[in-house]
């Protein structure tokens, strides 16, 4: 007789994750454990419900500010904004957006009166696209960060203790899992950090055998470098059966991208769109259909170049207000990237809104001279329908002239060039200077990301 149909196999992740974890942060009455039970409770809520959570939590945080943040208390008298007014009549579309600049130059006007710096977690970006940022998160805005996560992480089908593996290439994140405390972390967290950086094939081979030694459920990466990795499996012929779901974030997913990923580990994609600023603020369910929003946790407006809402099928520039980081407000941000919005509710029965596509970031979009607005997808369809071409930039340095740097392969020609450039043409008219320049390698950013197309005009 077997014993295993009558005695439930031992799970280290469920004990962690329903004991272990919930018992911990009770016994330090954090309130983390309520906070998670509350996100996974609200999701199934209608969306009227939601939105309303939402605007309650914005007006407490905009009454905080207006009373406890000098540099919003002078904004908000200079343009006439009342907190205290019914959201439709206060003018919060009045208060001027946040850029990394203003945060960079009013750091201490931007921490709270209420908040003491020992309450306050200092955090930056990595300045891959030329400027750095530096700010704080409080506690209470990190422990909603991590509830987020945990939310997330059911969509995906894993638990929080589940074993994890990440490629990535963010200095502060790699630096930290190899300090002693990152390998603690990362000991009682089950997970391991692979540097994106170096993706050479001995390398690789070596992720390779790590990874099967670790036996991670969910993998967590960039998408150029997982597409790397999973061309590498695919050539060899290898795979890595223990990895049942991956989450890619920090650069734009494209549609070839998912598809080899897919092929070379046998599971779904889901895909995540997250910031340093922020963690986790859209990400995918298993329907696919779009990125939920978080909603409780941020009030977002995705913007047309006239500053009014765009409509579905409408590309705007995403602005994010935090709704939990009392201790340094990030209120009307504007991070720099592109969605397309969604007007459609999702299959899955969840009440949180979603947002189509992310579309990038505001200078991964070429302007031509004829005035059309040329977004990454048309970059990356068109330049892998080319035979022979490895990897590709595109970067546009003024209005009329576009660099195309290439890393060929064998099968690549003249004719290709050709090919390619009549198809530039056609998107970018006669008056574009367009220059091929050929290169043995496409360099990554600083933190470890692959752009595909820079334009400096933004």
């Amino acid at each position: 007789m077997s014993y295993t149909n009558i005695i439930p196999s031992f799970s280290l992740s469920k004990l962690l994750s329903n004991f272990i974890f919930p018992f911990y942060h009770l016994l330090k009455m954090d309130g983390l454990w309520e906070i998670i039970k509350d996100y996974e409770k609200n999701q199934w809520h209608h969306s009227d419900e939601l939105y309303k959570i939402q605007r309650d939590k914005l007006k407490r945080l905009l009454s905080h500010c207006q009373q406890n943040v000098p540099y919003y208390r002078e904004l908000f008298r200079y343009v006439g904004f009342d907190a205290s007014k019914p959201f439709k009549e206060n003018g919060f579309t009045k208060i001027p957006q946040l850029t990394k600049k203003i945060i960079n130059e009013n750091r201490d006007f931007l921490k709270a009166n209420t908040s003491k710096m020992r309450d306050l977690v200092k955090n930056s970006t990595s300045g891959s696209t030329g400027e750095n940022l530096y700010f704080y998160q409080d506690k209470n805005a990190m422990m909603n960060r991590q509830a987020v996560v945990w939310r997330n992480f059911a969509w995906v089908d894993c638990l929080y203790a589940d074993r994890q593996a990440y490629l990535w290439g963010a200095p502060l994140d790699v630096n930290k899992s190899r300090s002693f405390f990152g390998k603690l972390h990362a000991f009682f967290n089950r997970s391991i950090t692979l540097s994106s950086y170096d993706l050479s094939e001995e390398s690789m081979w070596k992720y390779f055998r790590q990874l099967n030694k670790h036996k991670p459920k969910l993998f967590v990466s960039y998408p150029s470098p997982l597409a790397t990795f999973a061309k590498f499996l695919l050539e060899n012929d290898i795979k890595i059966p223990s990895i049942k779901s991956i989450i890619t974030s920090a650069e734009t997913l494209y549609l070839w991208q998912r598809s080899i990923i897919e092929k070379a580990f046998e599971c779904s994609i889901y895909d995540r769109y997250g910031t340093r600023e922020f963690g986790n603020i859209a990400h995918e369910c298993d329907k696919h259909e779009g990125y939920h929003i978080n909603l409780e946790r941020f009030y977002i407006e995705i913007l047309n170049e006239k500053g009014c809402p765009a409509a579905p099928k409408e590309i705007g520039e995403i602005i994010i207000t935090d709704l939990d980081n009392y201790g340094f407000p990030f209120i009307r941000y504007r991070i720099e990237d592109l969605a397309i919005p969604s007007n459609k509710q999702c299959s899955c029965g969840r009440g949180l809104p979603l947002i189509e596509k992310i579309e990038g970031r505001s200078f991964d979009i070429v302007t031509a001279p004829n005035g059309n607005k040329i977004a990454g997808t048309f970059w990356t369809l068109t330049l892998r329908a080319i035979p022979g071409i490895d990897s590709f930039q595109i970067e546009q340095t003024s209005l009329n002239k576009l660099i195309v740097k290439i890393v060929p392969a064998s099968r690549y020609s003249k004719s290709s060039e050709r090919r390619l450039l009549e198809k530039i043409r056609e998107k970018c008219g006669n008056e574009m200077e367009i220059r091929f320049v050929y290169v043995d390698k496409i360099p990554l950013t600083k933190s470890g990301k692959m752009r595909f197309v820079i334009s400096t005009l933004a």
